[in-house]
């Protein structure tokens, strides 16, 4: 075990600060190695995203950790505590989701209480916090005192802090760290420098960094290993060429980049995908509190308590288009009164089984899983393909959960579970910065790269791939905003 990293997880409060792909997760699964079987109670690891909840446990997997190790994101352990103390969480906001300020405020005033930092004292040994660069200020007093009675270890990199929180006090390593002690010993790339990675483009990027940090402009060009193409998303063709080199790329492991922002919403990319993916291998990642997800809850629940056919029907159509249905296979099968009269044999048969879940679900008393049959018919027996899979995903779920008053209820706590638990990223994805950032992937395009705001959203997309880099810009030149 490196003495370093022993000195690390010594101190009682530490920061390690490393570049992206230099072994943050790596050292991390090696600190819980080392911990487990000298410490007597659990370690709890909190990191930002259900997407690096996924990361750490993809490193951790051989290691038969066990009931010794907890992983789950700040959000989700904050509002484990509030559900705990107080039974329930605060009223959600008002599109549906999660009110994650209220939360947080509310798990501040619980952890400020002597007891409950007791009892957090008791049930864990060493609290570890990875990208602690995109925490805010006030999380970073909430994780603070939770680790009031444990050691506190901090991963983080400056370069890499893109979330931001309202325009909160983001974490300040310069002011809120002076009794930490520093670490700064992880200085290989070696997310290039596996055999068959890209070593060139590893060293190329340590100029990339120093470049970003100094806010110079950075010429894709001069990315060795890497390959920049002139193209803009909004040209006729553009969308062709992405194909076209999916296509050509043969890969199993691709990640595709959008910039974050309006321009570039889910819906937006959604679009995007379904003219290069014709083939519908790539997952759409999503944003777990997207307001879609609430919206299609709550059209669940109106689909449940319609008085009769007909108002069924109107909620029934609203619900297939929320759960991103293509309007063209929706229009296929329905019109404004009902389902559609079909003469061909085989399609009059399938029409038929329509109206009669339909007339099953007006007369039953479970009309949850009788919708779920429903939904399931027509994506599966008539192909309807939604451009959102996670969206239709989480749908089945609530229909299959039992105990809440209620889908939106369910949708809730099914989001809530997957911000705890987080979800396995892998194969061939489409995101943001935001979704993808602690993911790691062999082949990496990126889109409209020109477009990327600042030096440390363009520090994460550039840091993606371990294999093969494509960027896609309208000129070789980035500069900074």
């Amino acid at each position: 075990m490196d003495k370093r990293l022993i000195d690390f997880l010594s101190a009682r409060r530490s920061v390690l600060i490393a570049p992206a792909g230099y072994g943050k997760t790596t050292i991390l699964a090696e600190a819980l190695k080392y911990l487990c079987p000298i410490e007597s109670k659990p370690i709890l690891v909190l990191t930002h995203t259900h997407a690096g909840v996924a990361s750490i446990k993809k490193k951790c997997a051989t290691l038969n950790l066990g009931s010794k190790v907890e992983i789950t994101t700040i959000s989700g352990f904050c509002q484990k505590i509030v559900h705990a103390f107080d039974g329930q969480l605060p009223p959600s906001d008002t599109n549906g989701r999660p009110d994650f300020n209220k939360i947080m405020l509310r798990g501040l005033e619980i952890m400020k209480l002597k007891k409950t930092r007791y009892i957090l004292g008791q049930s864990y040994s060493h609290l570890i916090a990875d990208e602690y660069q995109d925490c805010s200020y006030l999380q970073h007093i909430f994780i603070s005192l939770c680790a009031f009675n444990v050691s506190l270890h901090i991963l983080a990199d400056p370069l890499q802090a893109i979330f931001g929180f309202n325009n909160e006090r983001m974490v300040n390593f310069s002011n809120d760290f002076k009794k930490y002690e520093y670490f700064e010993f992880l200085n290989i790339p070696w997310r290039w420098y596996q055999d068959g990675n890209n070593k060139r483009l590893g060293d190329s990027l340590r100029i990339v960094r120093e470049r970003l940090n100094n806010q110079e402009s950075i010429d894709f060009n001069n990315i060795l290993g890497a390959c920049h193409i002139l193209g803009d998303s909004q040209e006729v063709d553009f969308w062709i060429k992405i194909r076209k080199k999916v296509s050509e790329l043969l890969s199993n492991s691709l990640l595709i980049i959008f910039p974050n922002g309006f321009e570039y919403q889910i819906d937006t990319r959604a679009q995007k995908k379904a003219q290069f993916d014709l083939a519908h291998q790539f997952t759409l990642l999503e944003s777990i509190d997207d307001k879609a997800f609430y919206r299609s809850a709550k059209d669940l629940d109106k689909c449940i308590s319609s008085k009769d056919k007909e108002q069924f029907f109107a909620n029934f159509i609203r619900l297939l288009n929320n759960l991103s249905f293509k309007k063209g296979d929706i229009e296929d099968w329905f019109n404004r009164t009902g389902v559609k009269r079909k003469t061909d044999k085989e399609k009059f048969l399938k029409a038929q089984k329509i109206k009669n879940l339909i007339e099953k679900i007006i007369s039953s008393s479970k009309r949850a899983s009788e919708i779920d049959k429903l939904i399931k018919f027509l994506r599966y027996e008539l192909v309807f393909f939604p451009k959102r899979q996670e969206l239709l995903s989480a749908a089945f779920s609530v229909l299959r959960m039992r105990g809440g008053s209620s889908m939106y209820d369910n949708m809730i706590l099914h989001r809530n579970r997957v911000r705890i638990i987080g979800r396995k990223v892998e194969g061939k994805c489409i995101g943001t910065t935001l979704l993808t950032k602690g993911l790691e992937f062999e082949d990496v395009i990126i889109i409209d790269a020109h477009k990327i705001k600042d030096e440390n959203n363009l520090y994460v997309a550039l840091t993606r791939a371990s294999k093969r880099l494509f960027i896609y810009s309208s000129s070789a030149i980035w500069a900074p905003k």
